[in-house]
């Protein structure tokens, strides 16, 4: 699964667990009843509730799993450092005259000035932060320390792992506890076999995964679910 560029990637709320942009109600239904038998009409509600969490949970692990890795993290860091240095560099080497050409704007403008923040127009009290030359160096130099800070919460630098499909394998094994619940009362058999099992999952849980363009192959991980052997697969992780 590709992950995204850091700057692209930004934390959601409860959103990110939303799926009814995949799934009509109508359509986990007809899926209840093709697979796993008809029901009461509340018993029905409450397995198609389960089915959303379930997917939900899937959407949320997938999106999270592409958020930067440590070491884009380090990088980013680094970067907004060596600009801080170089801008405290620079203004640590403004010749006398220049400064006081800047602390003049600095004195003579509004109270307070419009920028454009993140693409929003926002109001700055600049007069009521007593911003000047001296007060810009100041925070630059807190800005040091808060990067010297955030750096080192990164921890050590560690070897990259394989990345590990227990998203899907959750999802899998929480199917397979739906199938158990649903089944009481009705023909359909509490352990299901490896063939309609594996049409179920695959109708709930790919939508969820092409909408994350995540390439996961299900096979090794129903397999798993199913009978306790760990099959070896590229694409599973396992």
């Amino acid at each position: 699964m590709p992950r995204a560029e850091p700057n692209a990637w930004q934390p959601k709320g409860l959103e990110v667990f939303d799926t009814s942009d995949l799934y009509s109600d109508d359509y986990l239904t007809k899926l209840i009843t093709h697979h796993l038998g008809t029901h009461s009409e509340k018993k029905t509600r409450k397995i198609l509730v389960q089915l959303r969490n379930i997917t939900g949970l899937l959407r949320a692990g997938l999106y999270y799993r592409k958020r930067p890795t440590r070491g884009a993290k380090e990088a980013s860091l680094r970067i907004v450092a060596t600009a801080t240095r170089q801008l405290l560099l620079a203004l640590e080497a403004m010749d006398a005259d220049t400064r006081r050409l800047l602390e003049s704007e600095a004195d003579q403008c509004p109270d307070e000035v419009d920028i454009v923040i993140d693409e929003e127009q926002v109001g700055y009290q600049v007069k009521a932060a007593g911003l000047d030359i001296h007060g810009v160096r100041r925070i630059l130099k807190v800005f040091e320390k808060w990067i010297e800070s955030a750096e080192k919460k990164l921890g050590p630098s560690k070897p990259p792992r394989k990345i590990k499909r227990d998203d899907e394998r959750k999802a899998v094994l929480l199917l397979l506890k739906l199938w158990n619940m649903a089944s009481k009362g009705t023909t359909i058999a509490a352990d299901p076999t490896i063939g309609p099992f594996t049409d179920f999952v695959g109708e709930v849980l790919m939508p969820v995964l092409k909408a994350c363009n995540t390439e996961t192959s299900l096979t090794g991980i129903i397999s798993e679910v199913l009978y306790g052997k760990q099959e070896s697969n590229k694409n599973t992780g396992t």
